[in-house]
């Protein structure tokens, strides 16, 4: 997403459970808005992802990032695989475009350049995991985002329209959302419509 040469990717993150209508709410922000979809459901069912994916257009699921059942992408053409801390210690399945998450410096000093993308997480008090509060002092992670590197470094945790300034006024590649677009309880389509129409917003202004 550019505006005025300014460049931030969004991606948007799944509510971690499939809920009634979350095929029609997805379908509807991805035909109105720009961003990457992480499909995340780390205790669902092979099927139902699949389920899932078949009720999208295939002409959108370049758009889509799978974080589990890694082999549905023989079978959908994903814009790639996401890798938790843990997986990525033994990678099942390898795709073009790869992300991962990170939660120090460190990680993201060694990993660069073997992952497209990196999330950075928690930069703020996770929403979607209450007391899950950040370690990093932006000003300082801002040093290491300055520096010269080959992954996009995406900033996650606790992000809200109140808090976006901080983000762009930093060096991240883009930001990623979850609690502040489906809450605790997912169940109004136009509430869920509207924070994402918030936060782009947010990211526009």
């Amino acid at each position: 997403m550019c505006i005025n040469n300014f460049c931030m990717e969004l991606n948007i993150i799944s509510y971690d459970r499939f809920f009634d209508g979350e095929e029609e709410i997805v379908l509807r922000l991805m035909k109105d808005f720009n961003f990457l979809f992480h499909l995340r459901k780390p205790n669902s069912t092979l099927e139902n992802c699949k389920s899932f994916m078949q009720k999208i257009p295939s002409n959108m699921h370049k758009r889509i990032i799978l974080h589990n059942h890694y082999h549905l992408i023989s079978q959908f053409d994903f814009k790639g695989l996401h890798y938790s801390t843990q997986v990525r210690r033994n990678i099942p399945v390898i795709s073009d475009y790869t992300s991962t998450s990170c939660h120090s410096v460190d990680e993201l000093t060694k990993l660069d350049g073997i992952f497209s993308q990196m999330f950075i997480s928690p930069v703020f008090e996770s929403i979607s995991k209450p007391g899950y509060a950040s370690s990093f002092n932006l000003t300082t992670l801002n040093t290491f985002l300055l520096k010269a590197r080959k992954s996009k470094i995406i900033a996650l945790g606790g992000i809200n329209p109140e808090n976006i300034k901080q983000i762009k006024n930093s060096s991240f590649d883009g930001l990623a959302v979850l609690g502040s677009i489906w809450g605790n309880n997912p169940s109004s389509q136009e509430m869920m419509y509207n924070n994402v129409k918030q936060v782009i917003k947010s990211i526009e202004l």
